[in-house]
């Protein structure tokens, strides 16, 4: 049975007896959940719907209602139209395991806004929260949300929760001390703009798996977001834009002692179907600890949303890894000046982390985070790309590797690449290290021009160090060298692009040009000295 964002109860619900919130006013304001007067049949029991609506005796759009004790219901109905708020004292309990819980129903009740429930823990001490089942779905006028927060404990231990499902808009939240246990969460089947939020300290959602964008089509640029020291766990294989047409679907960890603790994650797990741009991020002191593997796959690039399915490690973010992260056709791995890559185990210590580029794959990296303090090996296959730097830079990079064990490998077929962003200004690769990087023969040597035109007389210097394995060096200064268009008159100089010579690459006049030139001198020269 599913679990989904969206303020509405089953189908089935509908058809059982039900006891109305009315509230001490009779109108379905404010009240204490335990006085039987306060519903239109009594307290709720394990057999009875507890159900929050507008109508035309219940005219109270919000309610505030103080729960104490040991409470069930069968299940909760929430209306649209209706915000409520459940107050629950130390110790309180409620129970809602006789079906699936909904919020945000159009079926009953005559409001048309959406619809808002929150489940507020106390400030000192603990409550708890058990459902079988809900579904938090937005609606035809989207946004529906439910809200967990303060000390409070919420369990749904045997089912799914699905937040947006065939609707948009939906948002789940925990916050502020908030911990959650539940099976799988889907986030937007067949359905977009949903966002599920883990933000606090203390605040945690432990599931067994997260997919995201899980329908044929409509699964676009929904979000799960842990921030401000919350904390995401999953237990089994999950996936980012599952489903056809999927795009846009994030999962980002931000913020210092945010964290996800992931087991094996696919981004992009249905190839060609998928339209690109899933994601997960990674900055600001947030750090993703891969315990399975993570993959990266390709994307068929037909939506607005189109372009690479991506992990980030952003600025000041860590991605931690014991196992294989693997690029394939089309995606990329990307590495921020200020980020890290790690090889380590969830529990933090030290290990070995593998990336593999496979054909068609890019890894842009930049700054000192790249296996520096753990061992972290790459290596790139043929048709793969290592680029110095992130395609979205403005200014240039510097990818600087300091720990020779680890290792970084440019297959036959592979390309380095470097931006060129004006005269001297240049992608660079630094090593502090022997023995990091090994080239074999046939490698790729690419430059690209980042909306700069080079002029004659224009240099740079693309690497600094001696950080080669024996013979790659040399295998180096022989790549095929694939270089942008220069302007009339001008050609590449490659003749310094080894050791011995510093790694430099040059712009000069074209040999004819300078032929031309040597003629015209000669002719002007000859016509100076007939007039003497």
């Amino acid at each position: 049975m599913a679990v989904g964002l969206g303020l509405l109860l089953s189908v089935s619900t509908g058809l059982q007896a039900q006891t109305i919130w009315r509230g001490a006013g009779g109108t379905g304001g404010n009240g204490t959940w335990s006085t039987a007067g306060e519903w239109n049949a009594g307290v709720p029991v394990s057999s009875t719907p507890a159900r929050f609506q507008i109508d035309g005796t219940l005219t109270a759009t919000s309610a505030v209602i103080q729960v104490a004790g040991t409470q069930v219901a069968r299940s909760f109905e929430v209306a649209l139209g209706k915000a409520t708020t459940l107050q629950l004292a130390n110790g309180a309990s409620i129970t809602a395991t006789g079906a699936t819980s909904i919020f945000g129903s159009s079926s009953f009740g005559t409001g048309t806004a959406d619809a808002s429930f929150t489940f507020e823990g106390p400030s000192t001490g603990s409550a708890a929260v058990t459902f079988s089942a809900f579904n938090v779905n937005g609606s035809l006028a989207s946004g529906n949300s439910l809200t967990f927060s303060g000390n409070l404990v919420v369990n749904s231990p045997s089912a799914a929760v699905a937040l947006g499902s065939s609707r948009n808009g939906a948002k789940l939240n925990l916050l502020s001390g908030v911990t959650m246990t539940t099976s799988s969460v889907t986030l937007g089947s067949f359905a977009s703009n949903n966002t599920l939020l883990i933000s606090g300290a203390g605040s945690s959602l432990n599931a067994t798996s997260i997919n995201f964008g899980s329908g044929s089509a409509d699964n676009d640029n929904n979000l799960l977001r842990v921030e401000s020291g919350g904390r995401l766990t999953t237990s089994v294989t999950s996936t980012i834009g599952l489903g056809a047409g999927s795009s846009g679907n994030t999962l980002r960890v931000t913020g210092t002692n945010s964290e996800a603790t992931l087991s094996d994650y696919r981004i992009g797990d249905n190839g060609v179907l998928n339209v690109g741009g899933n994601s997960i991020q990674v900055d600001s002191g947030g750090v993703v600890r891969a315990g399975g593997t993570l993959g990266i796959f390709t994307h068929n690039n037909s939506g607005p949303n189109s372009g690479s399915n991506f992990i980030l490690v952003g600025a000041n973010g860590t991605l931690t890894s014991r196992n294989t992260i693997t690029v394939s056709d089309r995606a990329a791995l990307r590495l921020a000046a200020t980020g890290a890559i790690e090889g380590r185990t969830v529990a933090g210590v030290a290990d070995t982390a593998t990336i593999n580029v496979l054909s068609g794959g890019r890894f842009e990296a930049a700054g000192t985070g790249l296996g520096a303090v753990t061992t972290v090996n790459t290596t790139v296959s043929s048709g793969g790309f290592l680029a110095v730097g992130l395609d979205s830079a403005v200014v240039a990079s510097t990818l600087s590797l300091s720990n020779t064990n680890s290792k970084v490998t440019l297959n036959t077929g592979s390309t380095l690449e470097f931006g060129l962003f004006g005269n001297g200004l240049n992608d660079s690769l630094a090593f502090s290290a022997t023995n990091i990087m090994t080239v074999q023969s046939g490698a790729n040597l690419r430059l690209t021009l980042q909306a700069y035109a080079p002029v004659a007389g224009n240099s740079w210097t693309l690497i600094t160090g001696a950080g080669f394995a024996s013979g790659s060096a040399a295998n180096l200064a022989a790549a095929t060298f694939v270089l942008p268009t220069l302007g009339v008159g001008l050609s590449w100089n490659t003749t310094q692009f080894n050791e011995g010579n510093g790694w430099g690459i040059s712009v000069v006049p074209e040999p004819s040009s300078l032929m031309l030139l040597g003629v015209g001198l000669s002719t002007l020269l000859f016509r100076r000295r007939s007039r003497a």
